[in-house]
């Protein structure tokens, strides 16, 4: 796990530039959210500790994005919650109308009031609960932020009452996805079964 760390650290710092110069390359593509979580999930959550999480994600989600930067951002989220997070950690998703929103959200102490609007300033760690700093030079969140904007979605951080936090993610659905949701819709409304004309 040492090893996975520095190997995810080096690519946060590799790839800040990149962005910043408007030089990153993408190659989005249609991709299931669900199949990313189970090839990312095993990664950051030994058996003995895959009890802390629950998700409630469908399979068959579609959304168009770069499947390497969608599994950067999820290792980011998930590892964040992992190390902050207590002992209930939740991944659910919902539609928002063209796009669709990942959520991470935890039990564990949330993030103090003082420190919400620097959490995505590159160089800002976290605490691990017990007063000490979370490993790491706290680039994964900023670069996951601009990693998910850069592909038409966005991220952001909601507190989760009493307490614990919320990391919200959104991302675009592929226009086939899109077109079946329309059409589902469409036939939802002008199904007349059941109805008389008199």
């Amino acid at each position: 796990r040492e090893a996975d760390h520095l190997s995810t650290l080096v690519e946060d710092i590799l790839v800040v530039p990149r962005i910043e110069a408007g030089r990153l390359d993408l190659e989005p593509q249609v991709m299931d959210i669900s199949e990313a979580l189970d090839e990312i999930v095993p990664t950051i959550f030994t058996p003995a500790h895959r009890r802390e999480l629950q998700v409630f994600i469908p399979t068959g989600v579609k959304v168009y994005a770069d499947p390497k930067r969608v599994g950067q951002i999820l290792r980011n989220l998930l590892a964040n919650a992992r190390v902050h997070g207590g002992d209930a950690i939740a991944v659910e998703g919902t539609y928002i109308g063209t796009h669709y929103q990942l959520t991470v959200s935890d039990n564990g102490d949330g993030v103090p009031m003082e420190r919400r609007a620097a959490i995505f300033q590159e160089f800002e760690q976290g605490s691990a609960g017990d007063g000490r700093s979370n490993q790491g030079m706290g680039l994964g969140l900023p670069i996951a932020r601009k990693l998910a904007q850069q592909m038409g979605g966005e991220l952001w951080f909601e507190p989760r009452f009493p307490t614990g936090s919320r990391f919200c993610m959104s991302l675009p659905l592929s226009q086939t996805h899109v077109g079946a949701m329309n059409r589902s819709m469409v036939a939802s409304a002008v199904d007349t079964t059941g109805l008389s004309w008199g």
